[in-house]
Order: structure tokens, then sequence, then C-alpha cells
């Protein structure tokens, strides 16, 4: 199942943090990510497809009732998010692996994914504005840190 090839897949992004041995499971990470993502964005589209929604937290508690935002899901185990909160944390776990195998346009690229269903993830947010001040692009990584200053420090309502 979908929760146990990302048990699996954040095993070896722990590992790769700690062994440092040039990245020998970084690939097999990152291909990882790559198939639970697919299966993520095809139930993602089913459920739209039906008129469900993607914001209800495993056990059918809408998000909203809940928590104000994916940001408030991450916490959760995987198998509580909801399916927009287990997307986006997987989106930013695969990105987190390319930027560990210094494959920063695609980190760059993986965070935006995630900030496109949640534009105010601050993982992503943070994340993307860290590889893109590596590629030089500091207009935009300012603008980033500026928005998660923003929001961080946002009251709750």
């Amino acid at each position: 199942n979908v929760y146990k090839m990302i048990e699996y897949a954040d095993a070896m992004r722990q590992r790769d943090l700690v062994v440092h041995d040039g990245g020998s499971t970084q690939a097999e990470a990152i291909h990882m990510y790559e198939n639970i993502v697919t299966i993520l964005r095809n139930d993602r589209r089913r459920a739209k497809e039906k008129g469900e929604a993607t914001d209800i937290l495993k056990g059918g508690q809408a998000a909203s009732s809940v928590i104000q935002s994916v940001n408030d899901e991450v916490y959760l185990p995987y198998n509580q998010k909801s399916l927009d909160g287990t997307l986006v944390a997987v989106l930013v776990a695969k990105g987190k692996q390319y930027f560990m195998a210094n494959m920063f346009e695609k980190a760059v690229e993986s965070y935006q994914d995630a900030l496109e269903i949640a534009p105010a993830y601050l993982d992503a947010l943070g994340s993307k504005a860290s590889a893109q001040i590596i590629l030089g692009q500091l207009q935009e990584a300012a603008e980033a840190y500026l928005k998660v200053m923003e929001l961080d420090n946002q009251e709750d309502p």
C-alpha cells in the first residue's frame, strides 16, 4: 500500500541524511517518491472527478473543521492526513531528496508542485527558497522567505 511505500522512501531519505555514502539510496528514494506521487495524484484526480473533497482527514473529518490548512497536518502520521496533506508532504519529501542529490532545479519543481496544492505550506516555501539560493535565484528566494515569515507570524483566527 502507499503508506508502506512512503515509509520505505522516508527511511531511505533518513539513511541518506545519516550515512553520507555518496547517495547509494538517493536514486532509489527518488524513484519511489515519483511512484508515490503518481499514485496520489491519480487518487486525487479520481476523487475530484467524483466530486469528493480531497481535504478530508482520514476518519472522515473535514480538514477545515479540525485544522485550518495543510500546514496543520504536518505532524499527523501519513495515514491520518487528508489526501491533499499526504500529497503535499510527499512532494516536499521528494524535493528534499532531490536537494540532497544536488538536483536543485528538480527540488524547486517538486516544492512548486506542493505549493500549487497548498500555497501557504511553510515547509515547501522555505525549502524552495533554500534551493533557489543555491541556483542564484536570490530575488525569488527572498520573496519566498518573506512569505514564510509573514505566514508564520500570522495569529490564529
